[in-house]
C-alpha cells in the first residue's frame, strides 16, 4: 500500500470518526422495525410463564427474558435468553448479544463474537446490525479495515431508511474525501469491482445526505446549508436555501446551526416576509435538494 492511500485511509477514518461516534453509543434497547418490542417481566409469575413458552419455543418471550434480565444487570442470563431468541431467528436478539460481547459485561471484550453476532444480525435485515458491523469494518474492530465493506453494510442500512446511515455513506462518498486513495488504485490496477461499486462519487454522496437530510437529520440539513452557502460539489450558491437547510437543522436540535442562526443578520423585513406568508395562508418556499442528488 503506497503512503499516498495510507495518508488517504487515515484522513478518512479521522473524518468519519468525528461524524458516526454515536454509532457506538446507540440506544441498543430501543425499539425498531425489526425486532420483537421489548417487554420486561412484571413479576416471577410472567417471568416463569415466558420461560415455559421459550422452551416451547417462542421468540418473544425468550426475547423478553434476555430483556428482563438484562435490566437486571444480570448479563448471562440475558445471554441465554437472548442466544435462544436468536437461535429462533431473532435478528434483534443476536445483535444485543454483539452488543454484551462488545462492551464486556459477559467476560472480557470479545471482538471475535461480536463481529459473529453482528454478522447474523445484519444477514437477518436489522439496520442497526448493519450500521455497527459497518463501523467495525471501518475501524478494523474484530475484522480487517476495509472501507469498501463498511460503506456496504451502511448502504443496507441506508436503504432501509436509517438516517444516521444515510449521512455516514454520504460522508464516505464524497470526493475530497477519498479522492487520493481512489487516484492511487486507479494509478497501480488494483481497484476490483467493489472498489469501483463504492468508489467516490459526489451524486451518490448528495443523494444520500439528502435522504438523511429529508429525515430531519440535523447534522445534514446543516450539512447541505454549508453545501448550499459556499457552493462546495458542484452545487450552485443559493442563499435562500442555504438559510432555510439552517433553519431545519436548528429546528431538528443542532446546536450548531441554532449558533449560526442567532449570528444570521437578516433584514428585518425578511423575517416579517416569512411571518406574512404564514399569517396570509402562503407557504413559504421549501427547502430542497440539489440537481446533482440523483443516482
Amino acid at each position: 500500500m503506497g503512503i499516498e492511500k495510507i495518508m488517504s485511509v487515515y484522513t478518512l477514518l479521522l473524518r468519519v470518526l468525528l461524524v458516526v461516534t454515536s454509532v457506538i453509543s446507540l440506544q441498543v434497547h430501543a425499539e425498531d422495525k425489526q425486532s420483537y418490542e421489548a417487554q420486561a417481566a412484571e413479576g416471577a409469575e410472567q417471568e416463569m410463564t415466558w420461560i415455559q413458552k421459550a422452551r416451547e419455543g417462542d421468540a418473544q418471550a425468550a426475547f423478553n427474558l434476555g430483556y428482563t434480565y438484562y435490566t437486571q444487570q444480570n448479563y448471562s442470563g440475558a445471554l441465554r435468553w437472548y442466544g435462544k431468541a436468536a437461535e429462533l431467528g431473532n435478528a434483534r436478539a443476536a445483535f444485543e448479544i454483539a452488543i454484551l460481547y462488545r462492551d464486556g459485561d459477559v467476560g472480557e471484550p470479545d471482538e471475535k463474537r461480536m463481529i459473529s453476532y453482528l454478522q447474523q444480525a445484519a444477514k437477518r435485515g436489522l439496520d442497526l446490525a448493519q450500521m455497527e458491523l459497518g463501523f467495525s469494518y471501518l475501524r478494523g474492530t474484530g475484522v480487517e479495515q476495509d472501507v469498501m465493506k463498511a460503506m456496504y453494510w451502511y448502504e443496507q442500512a441506508a436503504k432501509q431508511g436509517n438516517a444516521e446511515a444515510q449521512y455516514t455513506l454520504s460522508t464516505l462518498y464524497w470526493t475530497d474525501t477519498r479522492g487520493i486513495e481512489q487516484a492511487a488504485m486507479e494509478a497501480d490496477g488494483s481497484m476490483n469491482e467493489m472498489d469501483a461499486a463504492y468508489s467516490s462519487n459526489d451524486r451518490k454522496a448528495a443523494y444520500w445526505l439528502c435522504q438523511a437530510a429529508l429525515q430531519h437529520h440535523g447534522q445534514a440539513q446543516f450539512t447541505l446549508s454549508q453545501i448550499y452557502g459556499s457552493g462546495d460539489h458542484h452545487v450552485a450558491v443559493d442563499s435562500k436555501q442555504s438559510r432555510l437547510w439552517l433553519q431545519n437543522a436548528a429546528n431538528s436540535g443542532l446546536e450548531e446551526a441554532e449558533a449560526e442562526l442567532l449570528d444570521v443578520n437578516d433584514p428585518w423585513y425578511a423575517s416579517f416576509g416569512v411571518w406574512a406568508s404564514e399569517f396570509l395562508g402562503r407557504s413559504p418556499e421549501n427547502a430542497t435538494c440539489p440537481n446533482i442528488a440523483i443516482i
